[in-house]
């Protein structure tokens, strides 16, 4: 007699048994059976029925996951082993559980996709696994139009429910919280199933005997791989990194995508399911796998055989806006975890990082723009048919997507770093058209401050009003100022100091701008455009300053004009070298400092305890600084600073100002008494105390 014969008489034997309630019996001849012809399925699902029956639920599930190792369409074992599997679960969670409860929750968020929930639907109904075994849980989340099932009838149960918008993550943790079943499988509502998915799916949790999460395909419609972009979105990890994973085995936390993913119910129950603080559809499913891995050594396992299909359209434009996303939330989950490797970084970003990002955003700016042009145009073009051709066509647009998609994540990345919005951590403000309010003190300004004048009127484009601060100058100068048209004169009639003169303009000014600086300088062609684009390159900027030849600091420039050349030729190609060049300081010097509006209205003025003249710069710098304003140096404009002229027109002894302002400026900031001048300044412990207005805003009398 041949082995699968014997098995039968075996089994046939064991039936009897089983139905006269003799389990003992029973147990034997199945035993008998399964040593006759082990590779036969059916006796090992009576013989783990039994198991069961009897109370051995440990027997029973590996008699059962043995039967479907056998023969993984057996059905029987397959619901006979997610029954008893299921009943352990309830116990570990002390749940209640009854006959008529489902083994597989599928929970499916959706937004404003109507057509393709109800593909995902119609594919759900085509299922091999018996209806009754799942159950799918659909949250709308605050469509503008609601989502509706249109099919009249389905052969499983469905619920649709309704939330506000609040984001993917909030719509799982709703369905998580009908949900009945001890698995559940996560999919998009753009998904369209292959008709084993959900048995697959189930065949995997059951089969495993540790926690894990399964992940399947999620290829996109063939139809939809006409279009280059989808094409190029399929063949490289730019969306999906599934070239990365490794094949019915473990991969770490970087890989639970929701779009095709199985989990145990008690391990999302465990790490307190997703975290609503991540509102956009993109890292709320790696945060939680992450938490998962981290809380539960939970891995995914990736199963190519188990296969979806994305009814998505994607152009390099969405594209883009993901890839910000990406950036804007990888930032929350370094922020959330402090682990630098969720920020794609090998340390945590200090500020030298975002200043780096900052000049590397604004260098690459230009060129990516360009590169998402031809990444348009290039999508719009058929794909070559020969096959060498498409492949180079790809490459060369893969490439140019991989150097948006870095660019767009770091963009994301500063802004959530600095609280920006999508706009504005693009950059690039145009200030041009604001009224620039240019505010100068004059004190015996014969000659300089007619050169002064001169230059600003022959390089100012744009619109302008000239303040000008009279001192109670005895030289002729305030006669010639008073004889300037254009200029609105405000006459102190005595030395009243820098300070208190430049704060007499601002509680005048009108400008959305305001540019202070010396009576001896002399402008150079183009000033006001090109320290405005630095003023706009980001909200932030507060401050911006010039490079020059009679400066302290890092605006200290060491190329100077020729005796052969013009000055403003000089500026001319000291410009166009260095175009866009820039640095971040926490120094500016008023001999040429342009601020926004805002940061007057927000710090107020200059502070006048500095009397005459000495570190009022500085102490406006930190104050600015203190209120959250970047600084900024831009190293592409050049402006000529006479320097020390009033000194000497004046007959002010500039050395014995900064003396005594140096112990005003110590005393006010609580620097060490015995710090002699021209020691370091540990700024850096000054702005750890933020802005408060009672103490560090200046005001300024009204208008």
């Amino acid at each position: 007699m041949d082995p699968r014969t014997t098995a039968q008489a075996c089994a046939a034997q064991g039936e009897a048994a089983f139905r006269a309630n003799n389990l003992e019996e029973a147990m034997r001849h199945f035993l008998a059976a399964v040593e006759a012809d082990s590779s036969w399925s059916r006796a090992w699902n009576d013989l783990g029925a039994v198991a069961w029956t009897m109370g051995r639920n440990d027997d029973a599930v590996t008699a059962f996951r043995t039967a479907l190792r056998l023969d993984s369409a057996d059905n029987d074992a397959l619901s006979n082993l997610a029954e008893v599997l299921a009943q352990c679960d309830a116990q570990q969670r002390s749940v209640s559980r009854s006959d008529a409860d489902p083994f597989l929750s599928v929970i499916v968020p959706t937004y404003q996709r109507n057509g393709a929930l109800n593909n995902l639907l119609d594919s759900l109904a085509q299922q091999d696994l018996a209806p009754s075994a799942f159950e799918v849980v659909v949250v709308d989340d605050g469509s503008p139009t609601p989502a509706a099932i249109t099919a009249k009838t389905l052969p499983f149960k469905v619920e649709l429910l309704r939330q506000a918008n609040a984001g993917p993550a909030t719509a799982r943790n709703l369905a998580l919280a009908k949900a009945k079943a001890p698995w559940v499988l996560i999919l998009n509502d753009d998904a369209v199933l292959a008709p084993d998915v959900l048995r697959r799916h189930l065949l995997r949790q059951l089969e495993s005997t540790t926690d894990m999460a399964v992940l399947g395909r999620f290829d996109f419609l063939p139809e939809k791989l006409a279009h280059p972009f989808t094409q190029l979105m399929q063949r490289t990890n730019l969306l999906f990194e599934y070239t990365q994973m490794k094949p019915n085995a473990l991969n770490d936390w970087r890989f639970f995508y929701t779009c095709n993913l199985s989990i145990p119910r008690r391990c999302l129950d465990a790490v307190g399911g997703f975290d609503a603080n991540f509102p956009h559809p993109i890292c709320e499913d790696s945060e939680l796998g992450w938490r998962l891995q981290q809380q539960c050594d939970l891995r995914v396992f990736f199963d190519p055989q188990i296969v979806a299909h994305h009814d998505h359209d994607l152009d390099i434009d969405r594209y883009m806006r993901r890839q910000f996303l990406l950036g804007v939330n990888t930032h929350r989950m370094w922020r959330k975890h402090r682990e630098p490797k969720l920020i794609f970084q090998p340390t945590a970003p200090d500020a030298v990082f975002w200043a780096a990002v900052r000049r590397k955003l604004e260098t690459d700016e230009p060129l990516v723009q360009e590169l998402a042009s031809q990444v348009r145009l290039a999508q719009s073009s058929p794909l070559p048919s020969v096959r060498e051709a498409a492949d180079t066509f790809l490459r060369d647009m893969g490439a140019k997507t991989q150097r948006i998609s870095t660019h767009e994540c770091l963009r994301g990345q500063l802004a959530a770093e600095l609280g920006f919005t999508p706009a504005e951590a693009r950059g690039g403000a145009d200030l041009s058209k604001g009224l620039t309010s240019v505010v100068i003190p004059n004190l015996n300004g014969f000659p300089h401050v007619k050169e002064a004048l001169s230059s600003l009127r022959k390089h100012t484009d744009g619109p302008m009003e000239l303040i000008i601060v009279d001192n109670g100058s005895t030289d002729g100068s305030l006669q010639w100022l008073r004889q300037q048209s254009d200029v609105r004169l405000m006459e102190m009639g005595r030395n009243i100091g820098a300070p208190a003169a430049r704060n007499r303009a601002l509680e005048n000014v009108r400008g959305d701008n305001i540019l202070f600086c010396d009576n001896d300088v002399i402008f150079t062609p183009n000033w006001r455009s090109i320290l405005l684009g630095h003023l706009g390159a980001w909200k932030d900027v507060g401050i911006v300053g010039p490079m020059s030849d009679y400066v302290s600091g890092g605006q200290k420039s060491n190329l100077l004009p020729g005796p052969q050349t013009t000055l403003d030729a000089f500026a001319n190609t000291f410009h166009n070298a260095r175009k866009g060049e820039h640095g971040y300081t926490s120094r500016l010097i008023l001999f040429f400092m342009l601020c926004r509006r805002e940061v007057i209205d927000q710090i107020g003025g200059i502070d006048e305890r500095y009397g005459r003249w000495g570190f009022e710069d500085d102490d406006y710098c930190i104050r600015a600084r203190r209120a959250g304003w970047q600084l900024r140096i831009a190293k592409d404009c050049f402006i000529r600073h006479l320097g020390s002229r009033t000194s000497k027109t004046a007959n002010i002894d500039y050395n014995r100002l900064l003396l005594d302002n140096w112990e005003v400026f110590k005393q006010k900031w609580n620097l060490d008494p015995a710090l002699p001048y021209g020691a370091q300044v540990d700024v850096a412990k000054l702005l750890q105390t933020p802005f408060d207005p009672a103490l560090d805003k200046v005001a300024l009398a009204p208008a």
